[in-house]
């Protein structure tokens, strides 16, 4: 929730399959989708990474990078901060692995009625829909 509320230099990266990202997310998070290395569904790569920060005026130099997916026996944002560090070339203070996942985060805001009342502040339109 910290990362959430600090904002501006924060890329929210969901590593989810298209189909979970649609029906609800990180406010303003990006679908890059990861996997396993090499698999070709993988839409996360260094490249499309560094598009995703330039795309919203953040500075490789300067980025927290907040990757996640569907909690801590989802394997997808776990592989995707490794990359991140080991072959991309993030530094690890840059990087944070949101290992509760998206459905820890809706299942908080939808239990805290102070929260839910700013859900667009942590949740996709999709996601506060379903509240």
């Amino acid at each position: 929730m910290t990362h959430l509320q600090e904002g501006e230099n924060i890329l929210w990266v969901d590593t989810r399959p298209e189909s979970f990202f649609k029906k609800g997310t990180v406010q303003d998070a990006v679908l890059l989708i990861y996997n396993k290395k090499g698999l070709p569904e993988n839409t996360l790569t260094q490249e499309s990474l560094d598009k995703a920060l330039a795309d919203k005026g953040i500075a490789k130099d300067k980025a927290t990078i907040a990757f996640f997916c569907q909690g801590p026996k989802c394997h997808r944002s776990y592989n995707a901060t490794f990359a991140a560090i080991t072959e991309w070339g993030y530094a690890p203070e840059q990087i944070v692995w949101f290992r509760a996942g998206y459905p820890f985060l809706f299942k908080k805001v939808q239990a805290d009625a102070k929260l839910k009342r700013k859900a667009k502040r942590y949740l996709s339109d999709d996601g506060v829909k379903q509240l």
